[in-house]
């Protein structure tokens, strides 16, 4: 779908790599049986043969902790996004986990993706893992975003993030309360996650940007290298993990704070994690901030 010039929207049927779709394992051994990934790699060589960006949706996630994706398919598909990134797709956007949180695909240089450096410079595209509207039972708030794209070359410049507490639902079943849910501002992508002061005191950050006074610039879209960055930066502030876990949850007051240093390694390792073969491999027990 092209719904405006320049610009390419490829939805694609996730089911195909969600480990509870039993009949992915009749054909296991053959994760492209579906024609589903042939449906993509024909898309974006028409994308690219006409200069236009591309935006992959979907449902599943493909790595993160790993739990919730296959093996095959979503190496196949890594390998696909490593082709065609960042010329062509300029980012992808899933879903599932009803929380807040982002993968990063980075240069695949050989056949198994934990085998691919995952650093800075190699990193090619994020994943957007966009939070519900919904509480589900992962006892977080509802929640939607508004991104700021370049309406040019469709790069994403900022993400804001909006909520609302549902501890405050029973003050709306008043007879004369007469207005839904209040929604309010969580926070902006740039704001949060663009200071890199902490890397750059420990001399580790290596993104192909130069810094403003510890800052990300504001005229460099949020691509890539800048969440690889990120990675880097909540290895060396536990403070921050801890803040990207209370915005993982929505500020929900049943959200499990990731305030210790093991929990920062292993996110960072989770957000370097585009297949489920790289995410099984982080280990802990970090994956969701809800408590069961």
């Amino acid at each position: 779908m092209s719904p405006r010039k320049g610009l390419r929207v490829i939805s694609l049927n996730t089911d195909f790599w969600f480990f509870v779709n039993f009949f992915n394992y009749i054909h296991s051994e053959n994760p492209g049986f579906s024609g589903m990934l042939r449906f993509l790699t024909d898309e974006l060589f028409r994308a690219e043969k006409n200069g236009e960006r591309v935006r992959i949706i979907g449902h599943v996630e493909t790595g993160w902790d790993g739990k919730n994706s296959m093996y095959k398919p979503t190496e196949l598909f890594y390998h696909i996004v490593s082709r065609f990134a960042p010329h062509t797709i300029a980012a992808i956007f899933l879903g599932h986990a009803h929380e807040d949180h982002f993968e990063v695909f980075y240069r695949a240089t050989h056949p198994s993706t934990t085998k691919v450096k995952r650093n800075t410079m190699n990193a090619v595209a994020p994943a957007f893992i966009v939070p519900s509207v919904t509480t589900y039972q992962k006892n977080v708030n509802p929640s939607f975003r508004v991104m700021k794209v370049d309406p040019d070359t469709y790069d994403v410049y900022d993400v804001d993030q909006y909520y609302t507490p549902v501890t405050e639902f029973d003050k709306l079943k008043g007879r004369h309360v007469h207005h839904g849910p209040a929604w309010r501002h969580l926070y902006s992508a740039r704001s949060a996650y663009s200071n890199f002061s902490g890397c750059a005191h420990k001399d580790t950050y290596d993104a192909p940007v130069r810094l403003e006074n510890g800052w990300w610039p504001k005229n460099v879209p949020i691509n890539g290298p800048f969440w690889d960055a990120l990675t880097d930066e909540i290895e060396a502030r536990t403070d921050l993990a801890t803040t990207f876990s209370i915005y993982k949850g929505r500020q929900s007051p049943k959200t499990k704070v990731c305030d210790s240093m093991d929990c920062a390694k292993h996110v960072a390792c989770y957000m370097r994690s585009g297949s489920k073969a790289q995410g099984s491999k982080c280990g802990g027990n970090y994956g969701t901030v809800a408590r069961s």
